[in-house]
C-alpha cells in the first residue's frame, strides 16, 4: 500500500545529501523491512481470508489450540493480541457466531468468562495449519538453516530499537 511509494535507494542518497547526519544505509534496511512487513501482512490477509478468517481471529485460535481444554479469559487473548478487550469483543463475536468457539462461566468465578474452541474450532484448525505451514515454509525456503538462523537473531536486535520509534 503506501510503503510501495517509499524512496528507493537513489533518493535515500540525495537525502543523504541533505541531511548527512543521518544514516541512510539504516534508513534504506528499515524501509526495505517495512516493504516486506506490509507484503508479508497482505499476503497473510489474503491466506486467510481463503479461509474465512483474518488475522486476529487466527491469532485467538491459535491461543486457544496452545490452551486446550482449559481455555483462556477474555482479557488475556486481548493481552496475548495486543489488542483492546472491545476488539477481542468484536473478534470473539464472529467467532462464537461460526460456531468455532464458545464462551462458558469460568468454573472458578462463574462472573468471569473462558473462552475455548468447540470441535468445529478444532477441526477448521486442523485442516488450515498443514496449509498455512507450508506456505510459510515455502516463503523462508530460500534460506538456508544457517541463514534462518541468522535472520532470527537480527530480527531480535531490530526489536531492540523499537522504543526509538515507539517512545517520544
Amino acid at each position: 500500500m503506501f510503503f510501495k511509494e517509499l524512496p528507493n535507494f537513489e533518493s535515500i542518497r540525495l537525502f543523504g545529501a541533505r541531511y548527512p547526519q543521518f544514516d541512510f544505509s539504516a534508513i534504506e534496511a528499515f524501509i526495505t523491512l517495512a516493504r516486506l512487513s506490509e507484503s508479508v501482512g497482505q499476503a497473510m490477509d489474503e491466506h486467510f481470508s481463503r479461509h474465512e478468517l483474518s488475522r486476529g481471529r487466527f491469532f485467538i485460535l491459535m491461543l486457544l489450540m496452545r490452551s486446550e481444554g482449559e481455555g483462556c479469559a477474555p482479557a488475556y487473548l486481548a493481552e496475548s493480541c495486543g489488542c483492546t478487550r472491545a476488539t477481542v469483543t468484536g473478534l470473539l463475536d464472529t467467532l462464537e457466531g461460526a460456531k468455532l468457539i464458545v464462551r462458558e462461566a469460568s468454573p472458578d468465578d462463574r462472573r468471569a468468562l473462558v473462552v475455548r474452541l468447540t470441535d468445529l474450532g478444532r477441526k477448521k484448525m486442523d485442516n488450515l495449519l498443514p496449509d498455512h505451514y507450508g506456505r510459510i515454509s515455502r516463503l523462508m525456503q530460500h534460506l538456508s538453516p544457517d541463514e534462518r538462523a541468522t535472520f532470527v537473531g537480527l530480527m531480535s536486535k531490530i526489536a531492540l530499537g523499537l522504543p526509538a520509534l515507539q517512545n517520544p
